[in-house]
């Protein structure tokens, strides 16, 4: 035995897909949103906390350059070692906020936009037969 649907019944079926489609494609615009600000705000803090790092690290050292004491300024300055160590440790911190500042210019990366997804299924969506 066949079953006959009405068009009421076709009709309640296709809004009813269409808003689980909606919905879906409403949680998914939201979870793209969503990652695009957890990025944005792991490299802020990223960017903030290296920076501060590094403020003192370069004010220690240009403390230590203007101090007095030429003992200190000696077995710093003089060891191949610590100024390798220093010279590295300056440009990871500035490599680090460089990658920071990278990571905080997010391209725009396509994904399902609701306007061009509503957009194709209206200019895709069959033609309704006569009732049925």
């Amino acid at each position: 035995m066949m079953c006959i649907k009405s068009q009421s019944d076709i009709n309640q079926s296709d809004e009813e897909c269409e808003k689980l489609i909606y919905e879906s494609v409403v949680d998914m615009c939201n979870t793209e949103w969503q990652k695009t600000r957890d990025i944005e705000n792991k490299a802020t803090g990223i960017v903030g906390f290296v920076g501060v790092i590094f403020s003192l690290t370069v004010a220690s050292l240009s403390t230590l350059i203007a101090s007095a004491d030429a003992v200190t300024k000696e077995k710093i300055f003089s060891a191949t070692f610590l100024l390798i160590l220093i010279f590295l440790i300056l440009v990871f911190f500035t490599s680090s906020i460089l990658c920071g500042l990278i990571a905080l210019n997010v391209r725009d990366w396509w994904f399902l936009k609701a306007d061009d997804f509503t957009k194709y299924c209206v200019e895709n969506k069959p033609a309704k037969k006569g009732n049925l």
